[in-house]
Formats: structure tokens, C-alpha cells, sequence
């Protein structure tokens, strides 16, 4: 449940309530909570479940084997078709419970977590091949995932713009939210190959170049600051990471998956942010020094909800590497974007 942490660190803060006269990790409680607006509009973002709360620590158990999250494109029809029977029984599970139950989909949208093993959207990848360079699976992954766009489904979410009825339309990483509201069928959309041609040189570009803690996560984050009272502000404030790549894949979804505080109801949102999850995994491990050491980073905190309903608070610094918790990733084709393959030089 924990592999969400970084990257939703400004919807989980909508529950916190925070001293503004000290500058210390980010502490979540949910004494106080109230709705609050954040871009003009009001979210209440308060959990139902007022359980005592209980402290996650990983355990890491070396006989137990990794489990290796998949690529969605990159599973065979067979499994694809197991893989959707399981989530549509998880959604038609999660809709059944009442809005009480901190289980319920409601309750698991408000606090942006899922407790599963999530296949990932994988949406950087378009397939190119290079002969000697390309690694894993090579199938292309950047078009919407088609177990997500059957409208008898549970997985399917009708606020989506017209972009996720195109099977064969690629993701483009330079969208903004501006061009994201209100897309019709007869927005301007530019020819494949160059939105395919700019999505590798922003990937090149953040994956290559970012390498500064500053640049990648964006401005610190702390009990105090103005960022940890304003969420707006905390992701006009966020790092390359946030604002491109991630951002843009929200965007041309759009629907809820626009919206700070719905995102999490579109199924989709989780295939997302588990692609999100793997590259920041493989951003850490390009080099030294790339997971800061700022105690109010390591010791901020956030609460979910586990399987058995009960409150569980999880710190920053036990999650950050996704073997400890007993799972890694599918290794894919990254030719189009990765530097040595990349004539540009940053």
C-alpha cells in the first residue's frame, strides 16, 4: 500500500491540520479535518474511520520471492483477461461497501491508496527498437489501456475525455491543464510522429538531466511553510517530475483524473501512478545522492487504511525502496528516452 508515498504527498496533506509556527516533517492526524478548497473548489477530504492508529514498519523476508509488477501492454491475452477479472471484482467489491467502511472506494479515492499489487499504465514506452540498446519488453504502452475503456466495465470512468476512446492515440507529455478542460472531439491534435518525436526528447530531458534532488522533488516541503497550508501551491511548487511528465498524463485523461481532489476515483488513476512509482524508482538508482537525507523528508508521514480497516501511519524514509517491500519491476524498452541512446546532451 505504501508505494504511493512521494508523488501524493499534496492531496494526503488535505487532512492534516498543521502549526504554522514550526518547520518540521509534515505530521498527518485527523484531529480537526475539515473540507477546504483548493483551486476554487471545495474537497472534503476527511476519512470516515476515527480508529486508533497503528505504525507500519517493513519487514523484509528474504525467502518470500520479489513479486514483479507487470506492464500492462506486456502481459499475454490470458493473463490480461485474469489480470481484468481480479480488478473488476476488486472495484465491484470496493463500490459495494458503504461509505463508513474505511475500505470502501470512497474512503480509498479520499486517501489516494490502494492496497494491491497494481499492473502499470506503462506510458513512456512507444515501442522503438534499437538494435543492441532495447532491453525487456518492447511493446508500446503509450496509448490508453484498453481493460480501462469498456463502458460494461467497472474499470471504466465516463468523465474521461474523448483522447481515452482512441485506442490508437499516444499519450502527449506536453499537455498542460489548460489545454486539458473541456476537450471536444474537434480539438487540434498534432501528427503522431511529432508528439511521439516531443514526448522522447521530455523524458530524455527529465530522466537524463534532472539529476538534483532540487530540480526532481521540487521545493522542500515542510510543517510551517505556506506550501503545507495552500495545496495549490504546494504543486505549482512541485519538481520536473511532478509538473511534466506526471502532471500531462492527469491532464489527458482528464475528467476526475484533471481534478486534485477526484483523481483517484478513475480505476485508471492507479495504473498511473504506478508507472509514476517505477520511474522514480529508476531515477533513484541511476546514481548516488538522489534520495534526500533532509530528516523532515525521511520523517514526514502519511495514513492509510489497510486491508482489515485499520489506521496505519507511514513514514517516508521506510518506503523508499520498493524491494524492502518485497516487490520491483517488469524491466522495458526505455531506447526512445534513455541517454545512451539519446543524441542530445543536456
Amino acid at each position: 500500500m505504501a508505494q504511493y508515498i512521494g508523488v501524493l504527498l499534496r492531496s494526503l496533506l488535505l487532512l492534516s491540520i498543521l502549526d504554522v509556527s514550526r518547520s518540521e516533517p509534515v505530521e498527518v492526524t485527523f484531529d480537526g479535518c475539515k473540507p477546504r478548497f483548493t483551486y476554487g473548489i471545495m474537497y472534503d477530504c476527511c476519512p470516515t474511520s476515527k480508529k486508533p492508529i497503528r505504525d507500519f514498519k517493513p519487514v523484509f523476508n528474504s525467502s518470500r520471492p520479489i513479486r514483479i509488477r507487470r506492464a500492462l501492454q506486456c502481459l499475454d491475452e490470458e493473463e490480461l483477461a485474469e489480470y481484468k477479472r481480479k480488478l473488476e471484482k476488486a472495484y465491484t467489491i470496493l463500490n459495494a461497501l458503504p461509505d463508513d467502511d474505511p475500505r470502501s472506494l470512497n474512503n480509498q479515492a479520499i486517501l489516494h491508496c490502494a492496497n494491491a499489487v497494481v499492473h502499470f499504465w506503462n506510458w513512456d514506452n512507444d515501442g522503438m527498437v534499437i538494435e543492441g540498446r532495447s532491453k525487456g519488453c518492447t511493446k508500446a504502452g503509450n496509448t490508453f489501456p484498453s481493460i480501462y475503456a469498456d463502458p460494461s466495465s467497472p474499470l471504466y470512468h465516463q468523465y474521461r475525455s474523448w483522447r481515452s476512446r482512441v485506442p490508437s492515440l499516444p499519450v502527449d507529455f506536453s499537455l498542460t491543464s489548460n489545454q486539458s478542460y473541456f476537450p471536444t472531439e474537434f480539438d487540434p491534435q498534432l501528427p503522431d510522429d511529432v508528439v511521439l518525436a516531443r514526448n522522447s526528447e521530455i523524458m530524455a530531458f527529465w530522466f537524463n538531466g534532472d539529476s538534483s534532488i532540487r530540480t526532481f522533488y521540487g521545493r522542500p516541503y515542510r510543517a510551517g511553510d505556506a506550501m503545507a497550508i495552500d495545496s495549490a501551491l504546494a504543486y505549482s511548487s512541485g519538481g520536473s517530475f511532478e509538473l511534466l511528465v506526471h502532471g500531462s498524463v492527469h491532464f489527458w485523461t482528464h475528467g476526475d483524473m484533471a481534478q486534485l481532489g477526484l483523481g483517484a476515483y478513475d480505476p485508471v488513476f492507479f495504473a498511473h501512478h504506478g508507472n509514476v512509482e517505477r520511474l522514480w524508482e529508476l531515477w533513484m538508482r541511476q546514481g548516488p545522492n538522489r534520495v534526500p537525507q533532509d530528516p523532515d523528508f525521511l520523517d514526514s508521514e502519511f495514513l492509510f487504511h489497510d486491508e482489515n480497516a485499520d489506521t496505519v501511519r507511514v513514514r517516508v524514509g521506510d518506503v523508499l525502496d520498493t524491494r524492502v517491500l518485497g516487490f520491483d519491476y517488469e524491466e522495458l524498452n526505455d531506447a526512445s528516452w534513455n541517454l545512451e541512446n539519446f543524441a542530445t546532451t543536456f
